[in-house]
């Protein structure tokens, strides 16, 4: 710059004095020093817009990367908040799951229940009905008996003979009535589930059988029908002795009234796989049809007996069928067929194994 103005002045004060050549030359170098002033001028204001457009761009660029940061913020944010929901969606829905599994398990434990009823209703209206067939099929007999022989009574005097033989009948008829209606209301309430849970002992099986021969004994007599048992005492089970003497007298029962007279029945006992079989065989009508050995049926099991004997309706052996499996036994009958005798068998657990677990258990 300095240059600039000192040749310029030169140039004029050299052209005022007239040396125009020498005025030219400083011109020259005035002009130079000012074209070289003007690029440097020139060249610092395209630095100053090559600055101020790069500064520009850069600010521009940083103001996209902040939009762009803000953006992404925003949309993680709504990420944030969609997992959130979807987290809470998953949670009410899981909530929601859990609440029907539940509700469907209840369900389905009330239609158990609703089922178990309505088949316990279903057997007690069955056991209702069979109740009513009984006593209106095996009791009107017996009654109708009772109130002719009443009828005789009050009419004209009978021979002794007469009055002897109708007695005995009428007897007979009584002690078969009065059977049944015990069997009738053992059954009714074991049907019933009224009965108290079994309470087993280590019972004697002999004592059990000589108790049943004595209380069943003028029966026998009545149709002349011997009574033999050949057991020990050593036969030892462990069961409900209400039980098995119930059982026992239904089958002594039903073996005698279908012996005809002079038949025999016998009681025998032996130990087969780990259990007692008590059987009670006959020598009378047997079974309708050959039976091999097997087990009582569930269903009603009716016999006709010999002359003279009412009608069987099956009950009690329904009843010791049930009673037996109910004290942990089983109750088989078998047969040759008709005429050639049954033979009914009690099996039941022995006295020695559940009195060694018991032991076992209390130490």
């Amino acid at each position: 710059n300095a240059k600039y103005e000192a040749t310029k002045t030169l140039a004029h004060l050299l052209k005022q004095r007239g040396d125009y050549r020498q005025a030219l030359a400083y011109a020259e170098e005035s002009q130079a020093a000012h074209d070289t002033l003007f690029s440097q001028a020139k060249a610092e204001e395209i630095g100053r817009l090559q600055g101020d457009f790069q500064l520009g761009q850069e600010r521009d660029h940083a103001q996209v990367l902040a939009r762009t940061a803000e953006a992404q913020q925003l949309r993680l944010r709504q990420q944030q908040r969609e997992l959130w929901g979807l987290g809470l969606g998953l949670a009410a829905a899981a909530l929601v799951g859990l609440a029907l599994w539940r509700l469907n398990r209840l369900l389905g434990r009330k239609n158990q229940q609703i089922e178990q009823q309505r088949a316990e209703l279903t057997a007690l209206n069955a056991t209702k009905d069979q109740l009513f067939s009984i006593i209106g099929h095996d009791l009107r007999g017996p009654l109708h008996s009772l109130h002719a022989f009443v009828g005789l009574l009050s009419g004209p005097p009978l021979p002794p003979e007469k009055l002897a033989q109708y007695t005995q009948r009428l007897t007979s008829t009584l002690d078969h009535t009065l059977a049944l209606l015990e069997n009738l209301l053992h059954w009714a309430a074991l049907q019933m589930r009224a009965t108290a849970p079994p309470q087993p002992e280590n019972l004697a099986l002999a004592a059990v059988v000589e108790e049943n021969f004595e209380l069943l004994s003028p029966a026998a007599e009545a149709g002349q029908v011997t009574l033999h048992h050949d057991l020990t005492g050593e036969e030892h089970v462990w069961a409900d002795p209400s039980a098995v003497r119930l059982v026992l007298r239904n089958l002594l029962s039903n073996a005698i009234k279908f012996t005809s007279a002079g038949g025999t029945v016998r009681v025998a006992a032996r130990r087969v796989a780990g259990t007692w079989q008590l059987a009670v065989a006959d020598t009378g009508l047997g079974l309708p049809v050959p039976t091999p050995r097997q087990e009582v049926p569930a269903e009603t099991l009716e016999r006709r007996a010999g002359t003279g004997q009412p009608r069987s309706s099956g009950l009690g052996l329904k009843l010791s069928r049930d009673v037996a499996l109910r004290n942990g036994g089983q109750l088989w009958m078998a047969s040759a067929g008709p005429g050639e005798g049954s033979t009914f068998t009690l099996s039941l657990p022995p006295a020695e194994a559940p009195v060694v677990a018991e032991t076992a258990s209390r130490n």
